[in-house]
Protein backbone atom coordinates (compact mmCIF):
# COMPACT_ATOMS: atom_id res chain seq x y z
CA UNK A 1 0.00 0.00 0.00
CA UNK A 2 1.49 3.11 -1.29
CA UNK A 3 1.75 6.32 0.50
CA UNK A 4 0.51 9.67 -0.70
CA UNK A 5 2.83 12.87 -0.43
CA UNK A 6 0.84 13.92 2.58
CA UNK A 7 1.24 10.85 4.39
CA UNK A 8 4.94 10.59 3.60
CA UNK A 9 5.66 13.72 4.58
CA UNK A 10 3.41 13.41 7.85
CA UNK A 11 5.51 10.15 8.44
CA UNK A 12 8.87 11.30 8.02
CA UNK A 13 7.68 14.51 10.04
CA UNK A 14 6.48 12.10 12.95
CA UNK A 15 10.01 10.02 12.43
CA UNK A 16 12.50 13.47 12.72
CA UNK A 17 10.05 14.20 15.81
CA UNK A 18 10.54 10.58 17.38
CA UNK A 19 14.54 11.24 16.50
CA UNK A 20 14.61 14.53 18.30
CA UNK A 21 12.29 13.26 20.89
CA UNK A 22 14.98 9.96 21.37
CA UNK A 23 18.24 12.13 21.47
CA UNK A 24 16.74 14.66 23.82
CA UNK A 25 15.60 11.75 26.30
CA UNK A 26 18.98 9.85 25.85
CA UNK A 27 21.33 12.94 26.35
CA UNK A 28 18.98 13.91 29.38
CA UNK A 29 19.56 10.17 30.75
CA UNK A 30 23.48 11.01 29.92
CA UNK A 31 23.55 14.12 32.53
CA UNK A 32 21.20 11.84 35.05
CA UNK A 33 23.70 9.26 35.20
CA UNK A 34 26.71 11.94 35.33
CA UNK A 35 24.47 13.74 37.66
CA UNK A 36 23.76 10.56 39.81
CA UNK A 37 27.55 9.63 39.25
CA UNK A 38 28.79 13.17 40.78
CA UNK A 39 25.79 12.89 43.74
CA UNK A 40 27.08 8.86 44.43
CA UNK A 41 30.63 10.30 44.69
CA UNK A 42 29.26 13.04 47.06
CA UNK A 43 27.82 10.55 48.86
CA UNK A 44 30.63 8.42 49.44
CA UNK A 45 32.66 11.24 50.41
CA UNK A 46 30.37 12.16 53.01
CA UNK A 47 30.22 8.73 54.27
CA UNK A 48 33.97 8.46 54.38
CA UNK A 49 34.54 11.68 55.98
CA UNK A 50 31.80 10.56 58.38
CA UNK A 51 33.54 7.07 59.59
CA UNK A 52 36.87 9.10 59.80
CA UNK A 53 35.23 11.72 62.35
CA UNK A 54 33.81 9.26 64.09
CA UNK A 55 36.93 7.27 64.34
CA UNK A 56 38.30 10.36 65.32
CA UNK A 57 35.72 11.30 67.87
CA UNK A 58 36.15 7.61 69.52
CA UNK A 59 39.90 8.22 69.67
CA UNK A 60 39.00 11.73 71.55
CA UNK A 61 36.26 9.51 73.44
CA UNK A 62 39.18 6.81 75.03
CA UNK A 63 42.22 9.89 75.30
CA UNK A 64 39.53 11.88 77.58
CA UNK A 65 38.90 8.26 79.53
CA UNK A 66 42.78 7.90 79.70
CA UNK A 67 43.40 11.42 80.33
CA UNK A 68 40.29 10.98 83.62
CA UNK A 69 42.32 7.54 85.03
CA UNK A 70 45.70 10.20 84.71
CA UNK A 71 43.94 13.09 86.97
CA UNK A 72 42.78 10.45 89.09
CA UNK A 73 46.06 9.05 90.12
CA UNK A 74 47.71 11.96 89.92
CA UNK A 75 44.58 13.71 92.81
CA UNK A 76 45.25 10.44 94.60
CA UNK A 77 49.58 10.97 94.74
CA UNK A 78 48.99 14.48 95.70
CA UNK A 79 46.61 13.60 98.47
CA UNK A 80 48.81 10.51 99.69
CA UNK A 81 51.80 12.80 99.56
CA UNK A 82 49.96 15.79 101.26
CA UNK A 83 49.07 13.33 104.22
CA UNK A 84 52.81 12.49 104.46
CA UNK A 85 54.05 15.81 104.07
CA UNK A 86 51.87 17.37 106.62
CA UNK A 87 53.87 17.50 109.66
CA UNK A 88 56.99 18.69 107.76
CA UNK A 89 55.51 21.57 106.30
CA UNK A 90 53.38 22.93 109.26
CA UNK A 91 56.82 22.69 110.75
CA UNK A 92 58.27 24.65 107.78
CA UNK A 93 55.56 27.02 107.80
CA UNK A 94 56.01 27.48 111.48
CA UNK A 95 59.49 28.31 111.16
CA UNK A 96 58.52 30.47 108.48
CA UNK A 97 56.35 32.90 110.39
CA UNK A 98 59.02 32.50 113.15
CA UNK A 99 61.89 34.01 111.11
CA UNK A 100 59.57 36.60 109.21
CA UNK A 101 58.71 37.75 112.95
CA UNK A 102 62.26 37.80 114.33
CA UNK A 103 62.91 40.25 111.04
CA UNK A 104 59.87 42.49 111.41
CA UNK A 105 60.91 42.65 115.16
CA UNK A 106 64.62 43.39 113.99
CA UNK A 107 63.45 46.39 111.86
CA UNK A 108 61.52 48.04 114.03
CA UNK A 109 63.25 51.07 116.34
CA UNK A 110 63.31 48.26 119.52
CA UNK A 111 65.04 45.74 117.07
CA UNK A 112 67.84 48.05 115.88
CA UNK A 113 68.68 49.78 119.49
CA UNK A 114 68.91 45.74 120.36
CA UNK A 115 71.40 45.12 117.15
CA UNK A 116 73.45 48.03 118.07
CA UNK A 117 73.57 46.78 121.58
CA UNK A 118 74.61 43.30 120.76
CA UNK A 119 77.29 44.96 118.44
CA UNK A 120 78.45 46.86 121.13
CA UNK A 121 78.67 43.83 123.62
CA UNK A 122 80.21 41.20 120.64
CA UNK A 123 83.02 44.23 120.29
CA UNK A 124 83.24 44.41 124.32
CA UNK A 125 83.52 40.65 124.14
CA UNK A 126 86.36 40.21 121.11
CA UNK A 127 88.04 43.39 123.05
CA UNK A 128 87.83 45.34 119.82
CA UNK A 129 87.91 49.52 119.73
CA UNK A 130 85.26 50.49 117.51
CA UNK A 131 86.86 53.97 118.43
CA UNK A 132 89.32 53.16 115.43
CA UNK A 133 86.74 51.78 113.39
CA UNK A 134 84.38 55.06 113.73
CA UNK A 135 87.17 57.57 113.37
CA UNK A 136 88.16 55.83 109.94
CA UNK A 137 85.18 56.02 108.59
CA UNK A 138 84.94 59.08 106.15
CA UNK A 139 81.32 60.07 105.07
CA UNK A 140 80.81 60.31 101.28
CA UNK A 141 80.86 63.88 100.26
CA UNK A 142 77.44 65.01 98.08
Amino acid sequence: MPFTQDEAIRIKSDVEGLKHSTISVLTAIGESVTAQKENTKMITDLVIELRERDVRDEYRGKEILVLDEKLDSLTNTVENNKAEYVPALTKLIASQLWWDKFWDNANSTWGKFAGVAIILGVAYALNIDLTKIVSSYQAPTP
